[in-house]
């Protein structure tokens, strides 16, 4: 599964898809979205040790994140 979507689910050969799978998880149950992006940040950061790419990472989600975050808002009001 494809959890890191536009990003590979590896990073200097540390598996980041877990960090991602659980940022995807956080958007499907309605966390709010400011935290479930910061949490990714963290994530990756303790992963794989890279706090400058976990920076760009934070910056990635929170401008590109919002249509993904309404796709799972809208998801779950279907429900």
């Amino acid at each position: 599964m494809d959890w890191c979507t536009g990003f590979p689910e590896t990073w200097g050969g540390v598996d980041i898809a877990p960090c991602c799978r659980a940022h995807d998880l956080a958007y499907e149950t309605g966390a709010p979205k400011i935290a479930a992006d910061l949490d990714l940040a963290a994530c990756f950061a303790t992963t794989t040790g890279d706090g400058v790419t976990a920076l760009a990472v934070l910056a990635a989600v929170l401008v590109l994140g919002g249509p993904f975050y309404l796709r799972a808002w809208l998801h779950r009001r279907r429900r």
